[in-house]
């Protein structure tokens, strides 16, 4: 279930005419404001390495001393780090993945802005997907303990994405008006009537602002081996930028408009 979820949602954050912005510019998401049809926020890839530019704890070093370097070392990196006005997100609209949906008995889309149930070894973390680095795919011949021999598809992939801490990040949804949580995910209300609703059917996306915290970046290895029921060798390297969210815009992808933002509390 979540190596599903996950290559659903990269297959819809990644494009050949996407133009990420650079480190230097800073990214407000306001409503009303209208971003290029061809946006992809920050590029991940480039906010991890410019994290992981900053020398980790050493045995001398207390943690209070640590955390004010670290404070320091980020004022000091390019300004959508440093002032936390990094977006996340694209233009791009998975047509297999229809996320949207319009109640017509309460007039209003209902869109699953964040799926908040990934797990790894620290914890459930909602992600924000940046892009995939690598695919390999391959295969060879597996023998299970009953001595039955098959051919074995594997997968082994590099992605970079930006974690949200789960309980953080829902108690904060809580209580933003529109936002609704549940067991999983986070929906998002956007109230509007039927014929404007028509007209924006397939063109809704969620762009994401966001600041790094405290560890900043991570890694982890998703790892899957071949079951009956799944007989798939999957191996995902997974680079993470630790982060705290602070919007969500719902914007129109084909005149950029945003045409609404929720806006997350600081109790994250």
């Amino acid at each position: 279930m979540k190596r599903i979820f996950a290559i659903a949602a990269l297959v819809g954050c990644g494009s050949l005419s996407a133009a990420p912005l650079p480190l230097t510019t800073p990214c407000t998401l306001e409503e009303g404001a209208t971003l290029p049809t061809n946006f992809a926020g920050h590029d991940m890839v480039a906010v991890y390495n410019a994290l992981k530019s900053i020398p980790a704890k050493d045995e001398f070093e207390t943690a209070a001393d640590h955390a004010t370097r670290v404070k320091s070392a980020v004022a000091a990196l390019p300004a959508a780090i440093a002032t936390g006005h990094l977006c996340a997100g694209s233009m791009v609209i998975n047509p297999l993945v229809d996320r949207w949906k319009y109640n017509a008995e309460k007039r209003q889309y209902e869109g699953t802005a964040l799926y908040t149930k990934m797990h790894r070894v620290s914890g459930y973390y909602a992600p924000i997907y940046g892009k995939e680095t690598r695919r390999r795919e391959s295969s060879y011949m597996g023998t299970n303990a009953y001595g039955v021999t098959a051919r074995v598809p594997k997968v082994e992939r590099t992605t970079y994405q930006v974690a949200l801490p789960r309980n953080a990040l829902t108690d904060a949804a809580s209580d933003v008006p529109g936002l609704t949580v549940d067991k999983e995910s986070i929906v998002v209300i956007l109230p509007m009537d039927p014929a404007d609703a028509r007209a924006h059917k397939g063109r809704l996306t969620e762009i994401y602002q966001y600041e790094v915290v405290p560890p900043l970046i991570s890694q982890d290895t998703e790892l899957e081996y071949p079951t009956f029921d799944l007989p798939t060798h999957y191996e995902n390297e997974q680079h993470f930028i630790e982060g705290r969210l602070i919007k969500i815009a719902v914007v129109d992808v084909k005149t950029g408009t945003i045409l609404k933002v929720y806006e997350m509390g600081n109790d994250q």
